[in-house]
């Protein structure tokens, strides 16, 4: 890996994965469904994994040992598991109830060394079941009507001595190239969505170009320039004789007079000439040189929004150079599959840019174009779903970036990793008073 590849591969390896594997180490010991759901333009796909209490609270089967799902159960298993979706589970696709097709069925066995993760329920904790559901449509959707039926009982968070209340069904919905957490809850167990007819590549930001000076012609109004120079002048002359404070009173009207004249006489005759340039790319000033980072900056994160490799891969060309490219696309996507793979991935939701200062410019004769180095300073909201329930995250980097102009436009060349640090953290749905009190540095 290049020199300038490095930094930027491991800052965004730290600004999209860096909390996924601290969430894969805390598993909801009791009930929980990881739900995961997905429209686009064919239609509605759920992919479920429910863990076996939660399988025997909603959808009870009749197995050997209740800890376990045996191979030749597998089969009972699915078919079940299946009708209590087709049944109990509408999906509604624009005023339309889809009957759903299986599309895969599998017994997810984790390695038994989690088991101590899992001290209340033990291994029906542990082991889960996966279904894949598609609900086709002829067209893209434009609305989604969504229902869950099953809430099992909350044991892990019920209060010492009450009954524990219905679990909150937390689940990941990705649409239109934007991801969110949805909740089903058993008084309000029916989600709806509606398009909003935009494409993961309206979302991009639009990056200026640097307009070039333009010669051109300078006017200056004839007869105001002539009255200002008539009082300065009179001024000097003055001055010169030292006779100031003898034409003090003359002076101050007469200078009032020609003032007042060349205010009047703005639009009176005009004086022009011929604007010439200077030859050669010319550098960008600090506040052109931010309006081009600002949206190459952010559009960086909005290539992740794509769902596959071809696709990011071009929409991280649009800020990236060609040189940087292949290293940050390799790195950065197939982490983010490993770690998906692997239950948890942390999404962004928002970016901030908190503050950018020009610290130098550069021009280039031979090619004819001219680069740049920007201080950043910025903030990533970001969510990890896993286990049925989600985490949201502020992180704050810093870096400084090296911008350069190229046949294709404005691309991000180089960056140095200069701060970062967790400005706060919590649950989604808890109070987000419960912030962290200070950053802590280093921390991701």
């Amino acid at each position: 890996m290049s020199m300038i590849a490095r930094p930027l591969v491991c800052l965004l390896a730290l600004m999209l994965l860096g909390s996924a594997p601290r969430a894969l180490a805390h598993p909801q010991d009791g009930a929980h469904a990881d739900v995961r759901i997905t429209i686009d333009d064919t239609g509605v796909r759920f992919e479920v994994a429910l863990n076996l209490v939660f399988l025997d609270s909603v959808c009870p089967t009749t197995r050997e040992n209740a800890a376990a799902v045996h191979p030749v159960e597998e089969a009972h298993v699915r078919d079940a598991l299946f009708s209590y979706f087709r049944e109990r589970h509408p999906v509604v696709i624009d005023g339309v109830e889809v009957t759903p097709t299986l599309e895969s069925f599998a017994v997810v066995r984790p390695e038994p060394e989690l088991l101590p993760l899992f001290p209340r329920t033990g291994a029906r904790g542990l082991l889960r079941v996966r279904i894949d559901l598609r609900y086709s449509a002829k067209s893209p959707p434009k609305t989604v009507s969504m229902t869950w039926a099953g809430f099992p009982p909350d044991e892990i968070n019920a209060e010492p001595g009450q009954s524990p209340q219905p679990l909150v069904v937390e689940a990941q919905l990705t649409a239109e190239g934007q991801f969110s957490i949805i909740r089903f809850t058993h008084t309000e167990p029916v989600v709806s969505w509606t398009a909003s007819g935009l494409r993961p590549e309206d979302r991009f930001l639009s990056v200026p170009d640097l307009p070039p000076l333009k010669p051109g012609v300078v006017r200056v109004p004839a007869l105001s320039a002539l009255c200002l120079l008539g009082l300065v002048g009179w001024i000097a002359v003055a001055g010169a004789r030292k006779q100031i404070r003898r034409q003090g009173l003359a002076l101050m009207v007469g200078g009032s007079i020609l003032l007042v004249g060349a205010l009047l006489a703005r639009d009176v005759g005009s004086i022009s000439w011929n604007r010439r340039l200077a030859e050669g790319p010319r550098l960008p000033s600090e506040i052109e040189a931010i309006a081009i980072f600002s949206p190459l900056h952010a559009n960086i994160y909005r290539a992740f929004d794509y769902d596959n490799e071809s696709a990011i891969y071009d929409a991280l060309a649009r800020s990236v150079d060609g040189d940087l490219l292949d290293e940050l696309y390799n790195q950065i996507f197939q982490s983010l599959i490993m770690q998906e793979e692997g239950g948890a991935v942390s999404r962004v939701q928002e970016v901030r840019l908190v503050d950018a200062s020009l610290e130098s410019a550069r021009a280039d004769p031979a090619a004819g174009s001219v680069s740049f180095d920007v201080d950043a300073r910025w903030q990533v909201d970001g969510v990890v779903y896993h286990y049925g329930h989600s985490h949201w995250r502020t992180n704050e980097y810093r870096a400084r970036y090296t911008v350069e102009q190229s046949k294709s436009g404005w691309r991000i060349g180089a960056t140095t990793v200069l701060e970062q640090f967790r400005v706060a953290a919590g649950q989604i749905g808890e109070d987000t008073s419960q912030r962290a009190p200070a950053p802590v540095p280093g921390e991701l």
